[in-house]
């Protein structure tokens, strides 16, 4: 990790934050993918040792008394499996609210460090959505898409307590054949694009607590993807 931020404040994200451009992007979000997504494993990247010990440890201490709100979907409002969570940021809809250090590092690592191991010649453009999600034994999000309409975006999880509960990869959001999986581990942050369908199981007992960072990164690995 480049940089690491040791302080107790939480601060607002903003438009000039992370390189972040002042305007949306040019995608015109009214119109679905002309195409359906077919996920391929190759864009599926993991890292399991990308954060210090001690920032995993204050992050699973800052979350144990953090105020999750319940009635949040995966698929869609009315999909009946509500769960736990809250939207921290939302570009489109112009919620910004205090970022969490660790959430803050995590953005940074992923940002400083990891994107650019993976495509050194991509460009990270700005967040668009960062949300914290928590389940408990009897609460399974359905499959989903984290866009459907911005084949730019990518997401990243970041496991934040010592639970369970893996996320297994979909072939796509109309055909669910499990194509890949990962196992929930603290401290692990995975990478994919926003396009690919996707779904948190419940964890086996406990809380699991995840971080989802949706944003714009321009590569040439969308090359890769297929429908």
């Amino acid at each position: 990790i480049k940089k690491h931020r040791i302080t107790t404040k939480k601060r607002k994200i903003k438009n000039s934050d992370f390189n972040q451009r002042t305007t949306h992007p040019t995608t015109n979000h009214n119109k679905r993918l002309k195409t359906k997504i077919i996920s391929n494993k190759s864009l599926i990247f993991e890292f399991d040792n990308s954060i210090p010990s001690w920032a995993i440890t204050s992050g699973d201490y800052f979350f144990k008394k953090f105020s999750f709100e319940y009635g949040h979907h995966a698929a869609s409002l009315n999909d009946g499996v509500p769960y736990f969570g809250k939207m921290l940021y939302l570009r489109e809809e112009n919620i910004s609210h205090p970022v969490p250090v660790i959430i803050q590092n995590v953005v940074d690592c992923i940002q400083l460090d990891l994107l650019p191991k993976i495509d050194p010649t991509s460009k990270f453009v700005g967040l668009q959505r960062i949300s914290v999600n928590g389940q408990t034994s009897s609460q399974t999000p359905l499959p989903h898409l984290d866009t459907d309409t911005d084949p730019s975006l990518w997401t990243a999880i970041y496991y934040v307590n010592d639970s369970s509960g893996d996320t297994v990869f979909y072939n796509s959001i109309s055909d669910l054949t499990e194509i890949y999986r990962t196992t929930f581990k603290q401290g692990k942050i995975v990478i994919f694009p926003a396009c690919f369908c996707h779904q948190a199981l419940a964890p086996i007992d406990g809380f699991r607590i995840t971080v989802g960072i949706t944003f714009e990164w321009h590569t040439d690995l969308f090359k890769k993807l297929k429908s």
